[in-house]
């Protein structure tokens, strides 16, 4: 029998037998069991059988069918001669019969031998370039704002500036810290007969955010903010005005104390490189208008200096809370005028029903990544 006639027959039986999934079956080559294996792995079969032929005395000749796994490994023998019933046998006892250890040696170095040159391959070459860093997240980033201008422009409003540090985790999602201090304050022009703005002035604030990027281009950012934030207050006490004399009399204002502050944002910045971009910033505050304390002086506070200010007596004569500021009421300011007349007012602002006040403004801002 020669080995062609050998596999077909074994190819046969295997057929017929319906057991098998994925079965590759190759004949004996001269050079070896070893590029046996390999060759048959390669195609990725299940197992595979290398079919050897030896001749023997007489007309019959033996046949030896070694199974070997994907990786080499040495699974069973079967030794068979024309004409007779193969037997079932010891896996451990077949598994030597047919391969001899050198041959199964050898099938191990050349899979070895071929993982090592994939794994080469798969190396990058010595003076291959470094890929480029990622600039667009997992960076720190420090925006300064030293221009806010109040929206609607031309209106009296708080001038101030913002510093935000933040932190990008992923190329749309980010954290920031940000603070803002107010360093100029406009008022109408002087009227009499205005009243009283419903507006709360943000003295300054310090908060957490987070920012969603939607659009990151080479050229282009646009963010999507949204924070909390503890706000230090003020409220108007007194308009400006002029006086019978002609002359100005300044606003006044009273501190509201801190309160909580809402934030959202829309940046849309152009990136001059990936370390500097320069943006502009539109931003709503938005918090209670709803007043308890001026100057830190409560409802009880005020009704005490009043009442001693009808009888003709100082603000300073009664006795209020450890945390009213009643200086604050006494003498006069600037313009000659008593501080004393904002008592009532204040009292007026604390009976006023709170409701949303809001802070539009834009900023300017240039932002540095690191």
């Amino acid at each position: 029998m020669s080995a062609p006639q050998a596999i077909l027959a074994l190819k046969a039986a295997i057929d017929e037998s319906g057991k098998a999934s994925s079965c590759t079956v190759g004949a004996d080559d001269p050079r070896g069991d070893d590029l046996v294996v390999v060759r048959q792995v390669s195609v990725k079969a299940d197992v595979a059988l290398v079919v050897r032929v030896f001749p023997t005395e007489g007309a019959a000749s033996m046949v030896v069918v070694s199974f070997f796994a994907p990786d080499g490994t040495t699974l069973s023998a079967v030794t068979g001669v024309r004409g007779l019933p193969i037997e079932a046998r010891a896996t451990e006892k077949a598994s030597s019969v047919g391969v001899s250890r050198e041959a199964r040696k050898s099938i191990s170095t050349v899979l070895e031998a071929d993982e090592a040159a994939a794994g080469e391959k798969s190396k990058p070459p010595a003076d291959a370039p470094e890929k480029p860093v990622d600039v667009t997240h997992r960076r720190f980033e420090v925006t300064v704002a030293p221009l806010g201008l109040p929206i609607p422009f031309g209106t009296p409003g708080d001038f101030g500036s913002l510093v935000r540090v933040g932190y990008q985790f992923t190329p749309v999602f980010g954290a920031y810290l940000s603070g803002f201090l107010r360093w100029l304050r406009t008022d109408a022009a002087a009227d009499t007969n205005r009243q009283l703005s419903d507006a709360t002035s943000v003295d300054g604030h310090l908060g957490l955010g987070v920012a969603f990027v939607p659009v990151r281009l080479p050229f282009l950012l646009v963010a999507l903010r949204a924070g909390l934030a503890l706000a230090a207050t003020s409220v108007e006490l007194r308009p400006l005005s002029t006086g019978i004399d002609g002359a100005l009399r300044a606003a006044s204002y009273g501190s509201s104390g801190l309160r909580p502050m809402g934030q959202l944002g829309l940046e849309v910045a152009f990136v001059l490189s990936p370390m500097v971009r320069i943006g502009l910033e539109v931003r709503n505050a938005f918090m209670s208008s709803a007043t308890t304390a001026v100057n830190g002086c409560t409802g009880d506070d005020l009704r005490a200096m009043d009442i001693a200010l009808r009888a003709g007596r100082p603000v300073t004569s009664v006795g209020v809370g450890a945390g009213c500021a009643v200086g604050s009421f006494d003498g006069t300011d600037a313009s000659g005028v008593r501080r004393s007349n904002d008592v009532p007012l204040a009292q007026f602002r604390l009976r006023e029903p709170g409701s949303l006040a809001n802070r539009l403004s834009v900023d300017l801002s240039v932002t540095l990544s690191f």
